[in-house]
């Protein structure tokens, strides 16, 4: 079962899914905090250290995969767990297992796949 209160980056520039997440999410007891592309996810990631960081591929300034290889060089977030979740399902083809893993990538999800449910059923079984 997930903390009271576990925290969650979302770093997504859709507002939809976002606006749909959160609520599902606070009912769980799971807090999403909000960045809109790969600088300002760095940022927030540096100063709230989540347990999770969701991201998109693409995003304004920086992708999501740029984004991650400099938040796993500081120690601070050796233990965050990270889910792609993007349109891009044809992505997941040109990056082998080997690729997602050695950025310490927990789950990819597309989103046309999952249904809202479906995207807090994996957000709360990854933080059991």
């Amino acid at each position: 079962m997930s903390k009271l209160l576990s925290k969650v980056l979302f770093i997504e520039d859709d507002d939809s899914i976002y606006n749909v997440l959160k609520p599902r999410l606070l009912k769980k007891g799971i807090f999403l905090i909000r960045a809109r592309n790969g600088i300002e996810g760095i940022k927030k990631a540096k100063k709230e250290v989540p347990e999770i960081i969701i991201t998109d591929i693409v995003m304004p300034k920086m992708n999501g995969f740029e984004m991650i290889r400099i938040l796993k060089s500081f120690s601070m977030m050796s233990q965050v767990k990270f889910i792609i979740l993007s349109n891009y399902g044809e992505a997941s083809l040109l990056y082998d297992g080997d690729f997602l893993n050695s950025l310490g990538i927990s789950k990819y999800l597309i989103k046309s796949n999952h249904t809202p449910a479906e995207i807090v059923n994996e957000i709360t079984s990854i933080l059991e």
